[in-house]
């Protein structure tokens, strides 16, 4: 969030301005329920605070991953491959 130019609320608007369909996982040490209220409401698909497990984090990963070749049509990414999280 604290960025040395822009906040990171003001860059995820400045993206999803420009990427709508782009899913967005904020990752940050700030949680503050005004934060986490605001990254959501400028349209983040999950916020994640740095210290939490790499389970949890893949699993979100995924989940984008999912969200993505479904908004591409046809379920992959372009080349006739489902997209899937780094592991």
């Amino acid at each position: 969030m604290n960025l040395p130019q822009v906040s990171g609320l003001q860059l995820l608007a400045k993206f999803k301005a420009e990427y709508p369909k782009m899913p967005v996982i904020v990752v940050s040490v700030m949680s503050t329920m005004k934060t986490v209220t605001q990254a959501y409401e400028l349209g983040a698909d999950a916020y994640v605070l740095k210290h939490l497990p790499k389970a949890q984090v893949f699993e979100m990963l995924s989940n984008a991953f999912d969200k993505i070749a479904e908004s591409s049509g046809d379920g992959t990414d372009g080349d006739g491959k489902k997209p899937t999280a780094p592991i």
